[in-house]
């Protein structure tokens, strides 16, 4: 293995992780929409409950 192919699969290796890292933010992101989106419809509803 010569230090150009190491040079490469470190290379590689760098972008699978910031591409699991994004994933991972956007997962997140994603979860957190859902759980304020939650929250406002459960507040609506008790809001329209009351009324």
């Amino acid at each position: 293995m010569d230090p150009n192919e190491l040079n490469r699969l470190k290379e590689k290796e760098r972008k699978l992780l910031r591409w699991e890292l994004l994933s991972v933010y956007s997962g997140v992101k994603f979860i957190l929409i859902i759980f304020l989106i939650s929250i406002c419809g459960i507040l609506i509803y008790h809001i329209f409950k009351v009324v």
